[in-house]
């Protein structure tokens, strides 16, 4: 497999891959972009062209939890002219 950086990655078995997908950036990208589109039903630009990478920023930093990032993704449909990441406007999970 070729990375978009160029780099030549080998996989000699689904534990390779896992463990290449679970640290790739450009896998997490594809994750909150593809379900930000499913539970949106518009694409991320329709928010701005930062909100993407917005959001892959807080499911980092929230430690890659999916429910956090569903959360921003609600809040960012249901508030979208609001400033900083979504889920501090509720609190912890």
């Amino acid at each position: 497999y070729t990375a978009r950086n160029g780099a030549l990655v080998r996989f000699s078995g689904a534990k390779d891959l896992a463990n290449y997908l679970a640290t790739s950036d450009d896998a997490h990208l594809a994750f909150v972009e593809k379900l930000f589109v499913h539970v949106v039903k518009q694409p991320p630009l329709a928010y701005g062209s930062r909100k993407l990478a917005e959001l892959q920023q807080g499911f980092a930093k929230n430690q890659y939890s999916i429910r956090g990032l569903l959360v921003d993704t609600v809040m960012t449909a249901a508030f979208p002219d609001s400033k900083g990441p979504p889920s501090k406007k509720i609190g912890k999970l």
